[in-house]
């Protein structure tokens, strides 16, 4: 196996894996092993390190600028999408998550608190809803009393 140097969105997405593995890690150990998108492989333990320090030191600015708190039939969505389209039309909306409506609605906040600018809305459909037309009537919608609407402008309430 060969010796990876792990770009950051690898690093992001295995750092569960890597804080598990590094509390298992013996002291003398000099390799970790680690499983990623370009397959399994090994990395120098001080070299782990200055990755995850540099990766957790810079401010990375967010690339998702907009994102949709849909609710759906008991549980929840929260899309990124490139605007707030009610009808399929140009949203490319993308899930980042589905849920119970509590864990998505604080998912949707922690976004608006990053500066993503969250709407919320509902569809009754079932199944996929990624395509579906959506609707901002919250009010007369099964399950309305459930609800906690999230509304933040980059990173401010609305």
């Amino acid at each position: 196996m060969a010796l990876i140097s792990p770009d950051k969105r690898e690093l992001q997405g295995v750092a569960k894996e890597l804080e598990e593995a590094l509390d298992e890690l013996e002291e003398n150990a000099s390799c970790i092993e680690l499983e990623g998108r370009s397959g399994v492989g090994f990395i120098d333990r001080s070299k782990l390190y200055q990755h995850i320090r540099e990766l957790f030191a810079e401010e990375t600015p967010l690339k998702m600028k907009r994102a949709m708190l849909v609710y759906q039939n008991g549980l929840a969505n929260v899309f990124a999408v490139e605007c707030f389209n009610l009808v399929n039309c140009s949203r490319n909306a993308r899930r980042l998550i589905q849920a119970d409506f509590r864990t998505c609605e604080a998912f949707a906040h922690g976004l608006g608190v990053a500066g993503v600018t969250v709407r919320t809305a509902v569809c009754n459909q079932s199944g996929d809803i990624i395509d579906a037309q959506w609707t901002t009537d919250l009010d007369t919608q099964p399950l309305a009393n459930g609800f906690r609407p999230i509304y933040m402008h980059q990173g401010e309430h609305v």
